[in-house]
């Protein structure tokens, strides 16, 4: 940690004038009771839980909320109530991923059986809102509560839904805006700066500045590339003598009034987390060795870079590799395959702290005089880069994974989900263990059927399971792509350790293809505890039994160039 700490500044004056509250035991019962009186319809027989009572009231009270609430804790239920606390609202409009819309209707069908719910309730998809056409969607319905289910999906600050839904909360201030994730932080508190100004405006807990948010990152994250910085003006948070300074942050978060959070779990079952390798046979192996050793895949393509090395890598280890049909035009072919070149030898050697083919690409655009012909070969890529549109499809050398899957599933007969994010791989599960694959939308386009009814063995869209679903039909997990996002195991994980599971434990294991895959879970277990210590949010990641985690390529001896190396070694 460097000598220099966090600065003073405006924002954490604020932050410090912001009133704490902490909600006792007996006051919780209480707003349990008068809420669920007052919201419940007459033949209505639940009752609301603690924090979805504490989080309505505050919605009430404050308008904005922001709610960290855990995967399984109820945030559908209280999207649907949220309105009815402030009685100016009129078109409240709750945002989701496409493939729960029609979840989240059906389920308002169930509630208004035992919730009064307001008699109209918009509901669109993050996919709708990003396109060209729902520009201006917003400003034409008009909506004066805008409800953000799944709201770590507005982390990406220059992705289409968050420029719309920010640009008009700045330019209706008097619009609501609740969000609710189950996964607050990714990998930086540069996650949620932004949202959570939004919601609670100067009730903040964090900054609104820019500069100030990047000390505050370098104070508090783990795992980044710069330099990291002392807590500094931060310990005026801490309370006590040598408090730890992402306690005390934590603590300021979750005492921020129309912040609700849950600092126990939504259940108490069992997590086991099983590490196994991949068996590569001959074709794989020689595959891999070509791509690690000069960068190319089967078929002669050039990786640009360290991630690019990874995709394909991942790909040869699940038994195929992608090529394009028709094939690229020679001269289209020729100038990429020069621009990887340069990419790899200047990636391999600079000593700019560049790591990758869109950094090199934005660098040579402010500086070409530093790479000049690495700047040409760019520029003649991209003259001609539009003139061909690749359409890649699978080819396949091996049938060595399906096989293990196979055998995997024949030595459990439990019903299990098998994720993958690729699609191929999902079609030749369908193909050749005769099990349903469920698209994107959570779909099976065979049958029709919607995951959440399925009961039997299958294989699902990693994008499709990450989120929303109630999958606790089932408790064990087959995982053939290794994520490095904390919020996407903590998703993932949730669909089935929620609330409503009934086995004694739940497993997930993970198939690792390539020494990348062990690098990327490794982060994301860092990441999770980083996430844990300054949400209070049991992580799943952090909870869970987990065997000890293998590299599956032995390189023991051997040089790599470092460009095709993943970031930390093992």
């Amino acid at each position: 940690m460097g000598s220099e700490g966090v600065q003073n500044s405006p924002d954490l004056a604020r932050i410090l004038s912001v009133p704490r509250r902490v909600w006792t035991p007996e006051a919780a019962r209480d707003v349990v009771r008068d809420l669920t009186a007052h919201l419940r319809t007459r033949d209505g027989a639940q009752t609301l839980l603690e924090h979805q009572a504490i989080a309505l009231l505050e919605i009430g009270i404050y308008g904005g909320a922001y709610l960290p609430l855990p995967v399984g804790s109820g945030k559908t239920l209280i999207s649907l109530l949220a309105s009815r606390m402030r009685p100016e609202i009129l078109r409240p409009l709750i945002l989701t991923r496409a493939a729960l819309v029609e979840k989240t209707k059906i389920e308002e069908i169930e509630y208004r059986r035992n919730w009064v719910i307001a008699p109209l309730i918009r509901v669109e998809s993050f996919e709708r809102m990003s396109r060209v056409g729902a520009a201006d969607f917003l400003e034409a319905y008009a909506p004066d509560m805008v409800i953000v289910d799944e709201a770590h999906a507005l982390k990406n600050r220059s992705a289409a839904v968050t420029r719309r839904v920010f640009r008009y909360g700045r330019e209706h201030p008097r619009v609501l805006i609740v969000a609710m994730t189950g996964s607050a932080i990714g990998t930086s508190i540069r996650d949620v700066a932004h949202i959570q100004a939004r919601c609670l405006g100067a009730r903040s807990p964090l900054p609104h500045n820019h500069h100030a948010i990047e000390e505050w990152a370098a104070a508090l994250d783990v795992g980044g590339r710069a330099r990291r910085l002392a807590p500094g003006a931060l310990e005026a948070l801490a309370t006590g003598q040598g408090e730890d300074i992402r306690t005390a942050v934590c603590r300021r978060i979750l005492e921020t009034p129309g912040v609700v959070a849950m600092r126990g779990t939504t259940i108490d079952t069992p997590i086991e987390i099983r590490s196994h390798v991949s068996e590569h046979d001959s074709a794989q192996v020689e595959a891999m060795r070509g791509l690690r050793t000069t960068g190319e895949t089967p078929d002669g393509e050039l990786a640009e870079d360290a991630i690019a090395i990874w995709r394909h890598a991942r790909e040869i280890s699940l038994g195929f590799y992608s090529v394009w049909d028709p094939p690229a035009p020679l001269g289209w072919k020729l100038a990429r395959r020069q621009w990887h070149a340069w990419c790899r030898d200047i990636l391999d050697s600079n000593r700019r702290d560049l790591d990758s083919a869109e950094q090199l690409a934005r660098h040579l655009r402010a500086h070409p005089e530093h790479y000049p012909e690495a700047a040409e070969a760019l520029a003649r890529w991209k003259a001609i880069e539009p003139s061909f549109r690749p359409n890649p499809k699978a080819r396949w050398i091996s049938g060595s994974t399906i096989d293990w899957v196979a055998r995997y599933l024949e030595r459990d007969r439990r019903p299990t989900i098998v994720w993958t994010d690729r699609p191929v791989v999902g079609e030749a599960l369908r193909g050749l263990l005769g099990i349903p694959y469920f698209g994107e939308e959570g779909i099976d386009p065979v049958s029709g059927q919607y995951i959440g009814h399925a009961r039997g063995t299958l294989a699902t869209s990693s994008r499709a399971g990450a989120t929303g679903h109630n999958l606790q039909a089932f408790s064990r997990n087959l995982c053939l792509d290794i994520p490095r996002s904390p919020i996407a195991w903590e998703q993932r994980i949730g669909r089935t350790h929620r609330p409503g599971q009934i086995a004694d434990l739940i497993s997930v294991d993970l198939l690792f293809g390539v020494r990348e895959d062990v690098v990327a879970f490794q982060a994301a277990q860092e990441f999770a505890a980083n996430v844990e210590a300054l949400t209070a949010a049991p992580q799943k990641l952090c909870s869970a039994d987990c065997t000890e985690v293998a590299a599956p390529e032995d390189y023991e001896g051997k040089k790599d160039p470092r460009w095709i190396r993943p970031k930390f070694r093992l």
